[in-house]
């Protein structure tokens, strides 16, 4: 009973997180910086915005019916890859919170950032937003709307893939070995679908962009299924979106040297807040 409300807990405090940075922020930052008079923007706006709601909708649906069949639970987990509950199979980092998830995925994700700059690359496709914004209202635009919405349907393509396999596996009583073997397989592979058909319109008859949208999909998947979280997965999308913009606004060497300084401060504050639990598990007492 405790671990259920915990877990509710953990679901309800993401989702409000969620809510307001894809859908408060944006929606202020649209109408406070005029952006949405602009018809072509207006219309990705909405089309995101209704898609992110609809997508939440149904997220929470599915964590609520898994939170209400929980036969063999003890057997295949109760894990959906939303929220930590830490027995999940492939995930190497229990014992951490949320914030700690977060906090190191900045550290760690970053640099992946940075080589967007300096090799003028960027994992995903990224539609134009940039009409009638400021620079920063334009960055906070991308990094909230964009991300938040697909990552959303993201993770309600992999609880979907969770709770279906989990139905599976109880019809036909498939031993616990098999269904962690096949539970990663698929959520891999239902990823790079996601990513490649949510990028279809956009990147039509592009080969190459198609197969990067793939390995965007593949690296997403990872991401999740190695710390059992939507965090990671929503963050690298973040960094990525944020840091597309940046080189165009801004000069790269500066976005580079600026990302770097960041780094060592968070990476710092990380160890100074975390010393102890640095990947996980319990506070160590310190010595007087």
């Amino acid at each position: 009973m405790v671990k259920q409300k915990e877990r509710l807990i953990k679901v309800i405090g993401l989702s409000l997180v969620l809510i307001f940075f894809t859908f408060v922020l944006s929606l202020s930052i649209g109408l406070g910086a005029k952006g949405l008079d602009a018809k072509d923007i207006f219309d990705q706006f909405l089309f995101y915005f209704a898609s992110g709601g609809i997508f939440l909708f149904g997220l929470l649906l599915s964590v609520a019916l898994s939170s209400l069949i929980t036969k063999d639970d003890k057997k295949y987990g109760s894990y959906l890859f939303f929220t930590p509950t830490g027995n999940a199979p492939t995930n190497l980092f229990k014992g951490m919170t949320q914030l700690q998830i977060a906090w190191l995925s900045l550290i760690i994700l970053a640099p992946l950032g940075v080589l967007a700059v300096t090799k003028n690359f960027t994992f995903a496709g990224i539609a134009s937003l940039e009409q009638q914004f400021t620079p920063v209202s334009q960055l906070l635009f991308s990094i909230s709307l964009i991300p938040g919405s697909e990552n959303i349907g993201f993770a309600l393509i992999i609880t979907l893939t969770v709770i279906l396999l989990r139905y599976i596996a109880r019809k036909i009583k498939m031993t616990k070995s098999n269904y962690n073997i096949l539970l990663p397989l698929f959520v891999v592979v239902n990823s790079a679908l996601y990513w490649f058909i949510n990028h279809q319109l956009r990147y039509s008859g592009q080969e190459f962009n198609l197969m990067v949208v793939l390995g965007f999909g593949i690296v997403m998947a990872i991401l999740t299924l190695v710390t059992e979280s939507f965090i990671p997965p929503w963050i690298f999308h973040i960094l990525n979106n944020f840091f597309y913009d940046a080189k165009r606004i801004f000069d790269s060497q500066d976005v580079v040297m600026n990302t770097f300084l960041i780094i060592i401060v968070l990476a710092i504050g990380y160890y100074y807040v975390h010393r102890g639990r640095l990947l996980g598990g319990k506070v160590k007492k310190r010595k007087k």
